[in-house]
């Protein structure tokens, strides 16, 4: 009877210890998930910041695009002097992100460098991340 328990005990022990692995792999893959997001969110404001239209647009998601043409987006875009674009957040699940970033840009009627936050949406497409436009 006592090995019986023991081996209950240790059946009991294994499936804990796998959950406790299969949640850290999760909590694994959303770390990789922001870090890749949060990573692509600079590119693309790197590119904005540069005043590279052309560039910035590929980092559109499919839908945008379509709903926005190279043209239209360039009409829609008013480039500010950007300075700096930095993730301070990204809140992902498994196909959509929500990135908050820290802008800071000059502006002349307001006197000088003004910082501000903002939030983007980020979808998962065809394996890739890509920035939601609702330009």
């Amino acid at each position: 009877m006592n090995m019986r328990i023991l081996v209950v005990a240790v059946v009991i022990s294994c499936a804990m210890t796998g959950c406790a692995t299969v949640q850290q792999s999760g909590a694994g893959a959303a770390t990789t998930v922001q870090k890749t997001v949060s990573a692509r969110a600079e590119a693309r404001w790197q590119t904005l910041i540069a005043k590279d239209l052309d560039k910035a647009y590929e980092f559109l998601s499919p839908g945008s695009k379509a709903a926005n043409p190279l043209a239209i987006y360039k009409a829609k875009i008013k480039p500010l002097d950007w300075r700096s674009a930095k993730v301070v957040a990204a809140d992902c699940d498994n196909d959509k992100c929500s990135v908050k970033l820290n802008l800071s840009f000059v502006h002349q009627r307001a006197g000088g460098e003004i910082a501000t936050i903002i939030e983007e949406t980020w979808i998962k497409d065809s394996g890739s991340w890509w920035f939601v436009f609702n330009g």
